[in-house]
């Protein structure tokens, strides 16, 4: 399997014309495609998306030419290679971000490819003792949901 892509797709509200009370702050969206036909997706939170097109959107982005033409399995292989990318650069912010959300939508594309959750390829379901009321609860699995507040 071989990345062909990688693509950012923004969501949220065109700028209003006139003020509005709670307009919908735009969100970038990661989506790496491979010659499979699998894809990874992940948000790119926090990162504006102008930021997140530069960084991750095509192969000649400053992120997408060490992704495309290259295997996705294992994840961990190229967040190495995407940080030491980063080697003489800041470290921190917004790439760090970035870098995290290429993570996430590789281990989707893992988990995809592989047809099991990914809490199960990260090492399954287990919560520590601060986390349970009793052991019956140890190995539940919590669904994980990102909220977006108005700030």
């Amino acid at each position: 399997m071989k990345i062909t892509r990688t693509e950012v797709i923004v969501l949220g509200d065109p700028a209003p014309a006139e003020p509005v009370d709670a307009p919908i702050r735009q969100m970038a969206l990661l989506r790496i495609h491979t010659d499979e036909g699998i894809s990874g997706l992940s948000e790119v939170f926090a990162v504006p998306p102008g930021v997140a097109r530069a960084a991750l959107d095509g192969h000649e982005s400053f992120f997408g030419h060490w992704l495309v033409g290259e295997d996705p399995i294992p994840p961990q292989r190229l967040w190495t290679r995407l940080y030491n990318s980063m080697l003489h650069g800041n470290r921190r912010g917004w790439a760090i971000i970035c870098i995290g959300a290429v993570d996430v939508a590789l281990w989707d594309i893992y988990g995809r490819a592989t047809g099991r959750p990914v809490y199960q390829l990260l090492g399954g379901g287990e919560r520590s003792p601060h986390q349970i009321y009793d052991e019956s609860q140890r190995q539940e699995v919590i669904p994980y949901c990102t909220i977006v507040s108005r700030d």
